[in-house]
């Protein structure tokens, strides 16, 4: 064999093996797919995954809009008055209500309190308001002023637990529902009959309350050397 079929041979054994065989092709096509359909699932479960956040954020809203019908619904008329009453009324009467304990009320108490009770006792007003005297409140008046308490304090408690469970939105409902635990004049909506009846009772109020009125910590005195 002469030198130039040598190197012919030799061209073409390296040209044989540059070329790739078509098992190597569909193998390397194979791949290729493989690779693609990979890519299309992750881009299908990011859509998925954003559709179900989507989904939940808008469930989370729905939710609020709900709690606030149910507010709105199942807020009476003298549910106001009963707020009044608590927050004006000292330590010892909060507890003698608590007890079911007959009451004594005189001033702007007694309108309150007269005013709770007008759908029950409709002659209330003729009875107790007709002079600045105080009065003593019957057991049966006592005892529907307990009941009226206690319903709104069960009340708030039912419409903000859902913002304890995170189940509805956190942001939308501080802004709704802040008048409910909100501070007027030095301390918070019916913080202090909570205090009596037992804050354990009202988790989600309480946790509302320090949510959106963070306690400010004492100043640390400085050490007098």
């Amino acid at each position: 064999m002469s030198d130039e079929e040598i190197l012919d041979a030799l061209v073409q054994a390296i040209d044989s093996a540059a070329e790739p065989s078509w098992t190597e092709t569909l193998t390397a096509i194979g791949l290729v797919f493989a690779a693609l359909g990979l890519i299309f699932t992750a881009f299908q479960f990011y859509l998925s995954r954003r559709s179900l956040d989507a989904d939940h954020d808008r469930s989370r809203r729905q939710t609020v809009s709900d709690i606030l019908q149910f507010y709105v619904t199942n807020t009476q008329p003298e549910h106001n008055k009963i707020v009044q009453l608590l927050d004006a009324i000292d330590n010892n009467t909060i507890k003698k209500l608590r007890d079911g304990e007959p009451i004594t009320l005189g001033g702007k108490e007694k309108e309150f309190a007269c005013s709770a009770l007008r759908s029950n006792f409709p002659d209330i007003y003729d009875r107790y308001c007709a002079d600045d005297r105080e009065k003593r409140f019957s057991h049966a008046e006592t005892m529907q002023l307990r009941y009226v308490m206690l319903q709104v304090l069960n009340h708030y408690e039912i419409c903000l637990s859902p913002w304890l469970y995170g189940i509805a939105d956190e942001r939308a409902m501080e802004n709704q529902f802040r008048d409910l635990v909100d501070e007027r004049d030095g301390q918070h909506k019916l913080e202090k009959v909570r205090s009596i009846i037992g804050k354990d009772k009202f988790p989600a109020t309480e946790a509302f309350k320090a949510k959106l009125f963070p306690a400010t910590p004492p100043e640390k005195k400085g050490r007098v050397i």
